[in-house]
């Protein structure tokens, strides 16, 4: 089961990402967007015919499972913002539904808790209050951690592309998920 084996995570947001990860192969792309006029200014926008041809492409149906980081609300962020990564989820969830595979929603929380590093600078930085701060931390950390698991990936994974980090970690996490495994790429 393992050889062909896919599995697909997905951070949503606007500069989310989704990652395509088998036994052989992780192709990773930023989430698809587009620039809208918006109140007559330029606004950036999910591109949804984009992402749909970007998931039918890429995606395989034998033996497929789908990953995608569980969103809510949270105390201090705006309301824009959340409506639009919440909409992020739900154009994802549905794009998702059109085809007959398996379907996962996962907490941060919970696929974080697949990689110490993380889990350790939440336990070491417990005393800062700054939730945007942590926020922070914690997306650095997730661009380390891939760079260092796919160094082939390195020039993809810049500051400002954290979206792709953390979806090619919630593809390991639902890797070891499946499998009770760690992918290959995770033992070196």
């Amino acid at each position: 089961m393992v050889e062909d084996l896919n599995i697909v995570g997905i951070d949503p947001g606007l500069t989310g990402g989704i990652c395509f990860l088998s036994n052989s192969s992780c192709l990773i792309s930023k989430v698809p967007t587009r620039v809208i006029l918006k109140n007559n200014k330029k606004k950036k926008d999910y591109d949804v015919k984009s992402m749909s041809f970007l998931m039918s492409s890429n995606i395989s149906i034998k033996n497929c499972f789908i990953f995608q980081e569980l969103t809510h609300a949270m105390p201090g962020n705006g309301g824009v913002s959340m409506y639009s990564f919440g909409r992020g989820n739900g154009i994802w969830e549905g794009i998702s539904a059109c085809f007959d595979v398996s379907y996962n929603l996962v907490t941060p929380q919970t696929w974080k808790k697949l990689y110490p590093e993380i889990e350790e600078l939440k336990k070491n930085n417990s005393h800062i209050l700054d939730r945007s701060k942590i926020k922070k931390m914690h997306k650095q950390k997730a661009i380390e951690i891939v760079k260092r698991l796919f160094p082939d990936k390195s020039s993809e994974m810049c500051k400002t592309c954290d979206g792709l980090a953390e979806s090619c970690l919630i593809a390991l996490y639902g890797w070891f998920k499946i499998t009770g495994e760690k992918h290959k790429i995770m033992n070196n």
